[in-house]
């Protein structure tokens, strides 16, 4: 089980991605995975948790392209859907758009999740998150999340 972990809007991003990396690894999940924010670059936060949280495997995503513009959330998911690998796993999920495959809910709904994902045949899941729902929806998640990574 991989948490994609974004601390972005933190006044401190790097500090604030190793206390979330920390909050993560004692969760149970043992990968973490950074996508491209408009701060730090997200091979320098998967290299400094690695070395701080080294229980928790640290990888990237994505490699800085400058000049792009942040785009609302609805936005960036109809962005993967023009991706051909995005768009080959929305298509063989029997969703059509990307936002048909999110997960929303609650821990119950996370979990039912996982398990579809599994029984689908997927061998490895990244789960992204927002702080919409704040940190202890967040922890709640990630604990369901740590549970099931097993």
């Amino acid at each position: 089980m991989r948490l994609a972990l974004n601390a972005a809007d933190a006044a401190n991003q790097v500090d604030a991605t190793v206390d979330l990396a920390r909050e993560a690894a004692t969760a149970g999940p043992r990968s973490a995975w950074f996508g491209q924010t408009f701060g730090a670059d997200s091979p320098q936060l998967a290299a400094i948790v690695g070395r701080e949280v080294p229980e928790l495997r640290a990888g990237a995503s994505a490699i800085p392209v400058f000049g792009r513009h942040p785009l609302p959330a609805a936005g960036q998911l109809a962005f993967y859907e023009r991706i051909p690998s995005y768009a080959r796993v929305i298509e063989l999920s029997g969703a059509r758009r990307a936002v048909d495959v999110s997960v929303i809910g609650d821990e119950s709904a996370l979990a039912a999740e996982v398990r579809r994902y599994r029984d689908a045949g997927a061998t490895e899941v990244v789960f992204s998150g927002t702080e919409l729902a704040g940190p202890a929806s967040r922890r709640r998640a990630w604990a369901v999340l740590g549970e099931l990574a097993g």
